[in-house]
């Protein structure tokens, strides 16, 4: 036979005076907002597919609060400029369509590029990874 253990119920007393029990706060939740896969974060350019097939585009979205020229440079690894292009009056939220070529017109070869994207006097370097 195992001994039951006993409760003793103990009020709670403070300086002679019951205790009351308060109820736990509950927290506040606030709704946090998720972005889209279409929204883009701030201040910095977006480029998809990457990697891109040879032969093939790829699409920036440079961030932008105001319409505005943008200049897309394409360099190689060892910063050698194959392409330079520039976009005019681009519009906020405008995809730019950019052929994976060089300036001459020939596909960009396999491997590794640095793209310079350069809006309203900013500069942002992405890189871009070309496939078969």
């Amino acid at each position: 036979m195992t001994p039951t253990p006993t409760v003793t119920n103990t009020p709670c007393l403070v300086n002679g005076t019951p205790c009351t029990a308060s109820p736990t706060p509950t927290p506040t939740l606030s709704p946090t907002l998720t972005p889209s896969p279409t929204t883009i974060p701030q201040g910095s350019p977006v480029i998809y597919p990457n990697p891109v097939t040879l032969a093939g585009s790829f699409n920036i979205q440079p961030y932008m609060t105001s319409t505005a020229d943008v200049r897309v440079q394409v360099f190689t690894t060892a910063f050698r400029k194959v392409a330079d292009l520039i976009f005019q009056q681009v519009s906020p939220g405008q995809f730019l369509n950019v052929p994976a070529k060089d300036g001459n017109g020939t596909p960009l070869a396999n491997g590794l590029y640095y793209l310079v994207v350069n809006r309203n006097g900013t500069r942002f370097t992405l890189k871009l990874l070309v496939l078969f």
